[in-house]
């Protein structure tokens, strides 16, 4: 079905769905969150270390950073990237939940 350029889009995102239902009941059996990072996030161009944006083709397997010098496989650093953006995301997501649970309730 997903070769059928109508039904693609729906089926790849039920799939996506139905991982991501998973992830986050398993996750909250451990007493665990599950963020999921926007997609504008462009987290395969950015150096983990320094935060500088460094343009690659994809044939660049491991680049070096001119800056800091890093030098990691692109999927170890596009990991890193994901985890910080996901760990300022929850931690923003939390501090909205703390505001929520403070303000008083308008109900009688």
């Amino acid at each position: 079905m997903v070769k059928n350029h109508h039904f693609a889009k729906s089926v790849s995102d039920a799939g996506w769905i139905q991982v991501r239902r998973f992830l986050e009941y398993k996750a909250a059996c451990a007493g665990k969150r599950v963020v999921a990072i926007p997609p504008h996030y462009n987290t395969n161009q950015l150096r983990s270390r320094c935060g500088v944006y460094v343009q690659k083709s994809l044939l660049v397997r491991t680049p070096i950073c001119p800056e800091c010098d890093l030098v990691l496989d692109r999927d170890h650093n596009d990991a890193l990237n994901v985890l910080q953006v996901g760990l300022k995301l929850d931690q923003h997501s939390r501090a909205e939940e703390k505001q929520a649970e403070a303000r008083p309730s308008g109900g009688t």
